[in-house]
């Protein structure tokens, strides 16, 4: 169960800083899943899901070279989970120090990646736009994924 503190974390992270603009209602049943490891079956540091809506997987600090096998692995699994779950979106959130130089080589491989599927959306975001996150989680590099 989450802190009142977790979840006003979340909340604000997944309104200001990723602009979910779902209804206040939808934030009445926030999860979230923090792995020790990226892996190719669980690719994301974090996941939370919103209100049996909205499902986001959030990755630390990958480099370009991580972040070529990454990305895929977030959107092919991502996209499979929502659907299982029938959520309405999938959110893959990359947080970087490096925006200016992730942001074009994420959104040109999320392009071939995402099969035209409106109800899927990158987030490229900088370090500092996700503080309270970070400091939620705790989350520091991650730049290589486990096998």
């Amino acid at each position: 169960m989450l802190s009142q503190t977790e979840h006003a974390a979340i909340k604000s992270f997944v309104k200001n800083t990723v602009g979910c603009v779902c209804p206040e209602e939808v934030f009445a049943a926030v999860e979230y899943h923090k792995n020790a490891a990226v892996s190719h079956a669980e690719p994301y540091s974090i996941k939370c899901l919103i209100g049996q809506r909205l499902l986001i997987y959030i990755v630390y600090y990958p480099t370009v070279f991580a972040l070529q096998s990454l990305l895929p692995l977030m959107v092919k699994v991502g996209k499979r989970e929502r659907d299982e779950k029938g959520l309405n979106r999938f959110r893959a959130v990359i947080v970087t120090e490096a925006k200016a130089d992730l942001a074009p080589v994420a959104a040109g491989l999320f392009d071939e990646l995402s099969g035209r599927d409106d109800n899927i959306h990158l987030h490229v975001i900088a370090a500092d736009e996700s503080k309270a996150m970070t400091s939620l989680t705790g989350y520091g590099c991650q730049h290589d994924v486990a096998d």
